[in-house]
């Protein structure tokens, strides 16, 4: 949503400008001691490494942040989802019925609204415990055909026809 990805936005940015203020700070800090002879330049150099060291991984770190507040929120509905309860259908309520014989498909024409035709003319005979392979390039049509064998649905002419 609009509003996550300028939270993520604004989470990265206030992060990354927090660090760089607080090197500046250190850097000025340390500076001013070093000038006041406080702190030595030596001790001001072999501090300011490791710190800027820290300070990148800190940085590269609250970039992860925002995705990993997203894939928590992931998480909560795919455990939601586990958690919600099985259904399991009632066998003897099932209109499904084993098929007998084979799957007919005579001059089957899908178009959907405002479209090309989608499958033209398809004829076919699939036996009971057979295999058929539905192959093809990119658009020809498999999920389509897939789709009209479960019924989601309906070809505009033609007839699909189990045992018969």
């Amino acid at each position: 949503s609009l509003r996550l990805g300028l939270t993520n936005s604004y989470l990265e940015r206030s992060a990354g400008s927090g660090i760089l203020f607080l090197q500046g700070v250190l850097l000025l800090v340390g500076t001013i001691f070093a000038y006041h002879n406080t702190l030595s330049i030596g001790t001001l150099a072999a501090f300011l490494p490791p710190f800027l060291n820290l300070s990148y991984s800190l940085l590269y770190l609250s970039q992860y942040l925002p995705a990993l507040h997203h894939a928590s929120g992931s998480a909560k509905r795919i455990l939601e989802l586990l958690r919600a309860p099985v259904f399991e259908p009632d066998p003897e309520e099932s209109s499904i019925q084993e098929l007998k014989e084979e799957i007919h498909l005579e001059n089957v024409h899908l178009r959907y609204k405002g479209r090309t035709k989608n499958l033209s003319g398809i004829t076919r005979t699939i036996p009971k415990g057979s295999y058929t392979a539905i192959v093809g390039g990119s658009g020809v049509g498999k999920s389509n055909l897939i789709k009209l064998l479960l019924g989601m649905v309906q070809p505009n002419e033609g007839k699909i026809l189990f045992d018969g």
